[in-house]
């Protein structure tokens, strides 16, 4: 997410140049792989991770429902991903909004781009990760085979972000196209290729990966009380930890933190007492701020409830909502400059914009281990007006009555519940980067505590007194 951050940061006048004479440009089958000229630049990521940590809590707020009944999780660390090498190809107008949205740090300068991404992507979970724990990040970009692309932003694909690049036939296949055959060794041809719109020209893709396996005897499987969002309690299969634990307790909260053993990350379980969930939810910026500082090692039991939880996230609306207007437009001919989208940095011409963009996410906590993934994807289209020169994206209310009665069921719980639902974070120690966020919400499981019929529901249905 910092990489994003510094794109935004500086001068107008530090935004690439679009002449076509310094960077006539190159299809992907072209392509010479360029190592950037060797130099030294400091880059404290301090402040980028602290920002990027602030977009993705206010992206789950807006994504996320507070009230809702469905477990679900977000990958904020490769939703960055997609902003930052979106940013990299913005130009004029565009990179402004690019800048407002996100931030701006003047003492940053973009020279310092390559160096932090670099730095950032690869020191989360620097300080473990192996076979049986570890977190991954693959960024993939897919590129219209035969359309220009200038060479420092593809350069810049691979530098900053460790991208693959991948040759993709978006439009249709020519009749009389050759064989493609790559000039650098490190491009291939995109194989198995889903459906997209025959205007994309380019298609960005950010995939994490976090898996990793309890470690025995540590961890003890039993079965245990859950307690809903609606108050109805399950039993259900369970992992249990006792031991020394980061904790924190408020008065609107419970945290314990769970280290996923080597790996430099950890997963951060938050607790709301009841009736203080939607405020939790909603506050989590400040109770993380609180929370995160005064973590402090207690003797405790950990419960986990194994469970899975997906999360889908249209980040097209949320975009535009935070101001980026322009890059989502696609112009035309009676479009003068500045009413569309410039990505001019992307290809020296422009003609470019953002259709749309979305995020897929699993989790699953069992008995062997926790993996989530996710998959991030940005899809560029080309206007209609380009040039040939630019060639060479329940719980419905719940009602016991149906009018009829003045009265309903009563339930009663089987007893104290260990866990009720519950926020999590999952971050890298070292870093501070937040890589999801997520919430449990409800539980499968078999069903404890019974219900009540009412007093009206009794005398009207099972009142026997005149039978003697």
């Amino acid at each position: 997410m910092s990489g994003l951050i510094l794109w935004l940061t500086g001068c107008a006048e530090e935004t690439p140049p679009v002449a076509e004479a310094d960077d006539p440009g190159t299809t992907i089958e072209e392509f010479t792989v360029t190592t950037p000229a060797a130099g030294v630049v400091d880059a404290d990521i301090d402040d980028w991770v602290g920002f990027s940590n602030d977009l993705a809590l206010d992206l789950f707020r807006y994504s996320q429902n507070g009230d809702g009944t469905s477990n679900n999780v977000l990958a904020t660390y490769g939703i960055g991903q997609l902003l930052a090498m979106s940013a990299a190809g913005a130009a004029g107008t565009t990179a402004g909004e690019y800048r407002a949205v996100l931030g701006a740090f003047p003492d940053i300068s973009l020279t310092a781009l390559p160096v932090a991404m670099q730095r950032l992507n690869r020191q989360v979970g620097a300080e473990g990760g192996n076979d049986a724990s570890s977190f991954a990040l693959t960024n993939t970009v897919l590129l219209q085979m035969g359309y220009r692309f200038r060479k420092d932003y593809l350069n810049t694909l691979i530098d900053s972000f460790d991208a693959r690049l991948e040759g993709a036939y978006f439009t249709p296949v020519p009749v009389d196209a050759p064989v493609p055959r790559f000039v650098s060794p490190q491009i291939r041809l995109a194989e198995d290729l889903p459906y997209h719109d025959p205007m994309t020209r380019l298609s960005l893709l950010s995939e994490t990966r976090l898996a990793h396996a309890w470690s025995p005897p540590a961890v003890d499987r039993i079965e245990g009380l859950f307690e809903g969002f609606n108050g109805i309690q399950q039993w259900g299969p369970m992992l249990r930890w006792q031991g020394g634990f980061n904790t924190y307790e408020s008065d609107a909260l419970r945290a314990v933190e769970l280290p996923l053993g080597d790996s430099g990350q950890a997963l951060l379980m938050i607790t709301p007492v009841q009736g203080r969930y939607s405020d939790v939810f909603y506050g989590l910026s400040q109770h993380l701020a609180e929370m995160i500082p005064a973590l402090a090692v207690q003797e405790t039991t950990v419960y986990l409830p194994t469970f899975s939880a997906s999360g889908y996230a249209g980040l097209t609306d949320y975009l535009k909502k935070r101001g980026l207007d322009t890059a989502f437009v696609e112009g035309g001919a009676d479009c003068g400059t500045g009413c569309r989208a410039d990505f001019s940095a992307i290809n020296g011409l422009g003609y470019l914009y953002l259709s749309s963009s979305e995020q897929v996410s699993r989790m699953s906590v069992n008995d062997d281990a926790i993996m989530v993934d996710s998959e991030d994807t940005l899809e560029i289209f080309g206007a209609k007006d380009e040039p040939p020169a630019v060639w060479g994206s329940m719980y419905g209310s719940f009602a016991m009555s149906d009018g009829s009665w003045s009265c309903s069921p009563t339930y009663i719980p089987e007893g104290d519940p260990q866990v009720r639902p519950f926020l999590f974070v999952i971050r890298d120690l070292a870093t501070r980067a937040i890589l999801y966020l997520g919430q449990l919400r409800s539980l499968e499981g078999r069903e404890a505590g019974r219900w009540q019929a009412c007093d009206e529901f009794t005398t009207l249905y099972y009142d026997d007194s005149d039978n003697g």
